[in-house]
């Protein structure tokens, strides 16, 4: 206890208890930037590189750090955006819309694509972190996960 009466304690574990996470699997933190796709209005030619540049960006991340044995399910996956401004809930989830399909599709490799990220067997956490002037990018955490429903059914 500290002087004021006040007990020190490690918020981030706390936190991490709170929601189940541990075991962590993988970290990876890629240098993107990433936008609301629902406020965003421009041509689709430069919608289409943006998104393409992000896929080949995990791509190289997941190949680089990422054994190619089989994953373990269920999981939680952790995204957190780090940029000087923050988005509100929904916008947030919305800027993540590629990196969730590119994640889910490497994950879960047997689905079509952009559809293996409603999988039941992964669970999504969207974070956001204030970054410095023109500091981009995303973080992402996999945390093998207890099954929340009964396989054997």
């Amino acid at each position: 206890m500290s002087s004021k009466g006040f007990s020190c304690f490690n918020i981030e574990s706390q936190l991490n208890e709170v929601l189940g996470l541990s075991n962590l699997i993988v970290e990876l933190n890629i240098p993107i930037r990433t936008v609301s796709e629902a406020n965003i209005r421009e041509h689709w030619t430069k919608t289409h590189k943006r998104h393409k540049s992000q896929q080949f960006a995990i791509y190289k991340h997941w190949l680089a750090y990422v054994n190619k044995n089989p994953f373990p399910l269920p999981c939680k996956i952790v995204l957190t955006r780090i940029s000087p401004r923050k988005l509100d809930s929904d916008n947030l989830q919305m800027a993540f819309k590629h990196t969730r399909d590119t994640l889910a599709g490497l994950i879960i490799p047997h689905q079509k694509a952009g559809q293996a990220d409603s999988s039941p067997f992964i669970n999504w956490i969207y974070d956001q972190q204030k970054g410095g002037i023109k500091e981009y990018g995303i973080n992402i955490k996999i945390y093998h996960d207890k099954p929340s429903f009964n396989v054997d059914s």
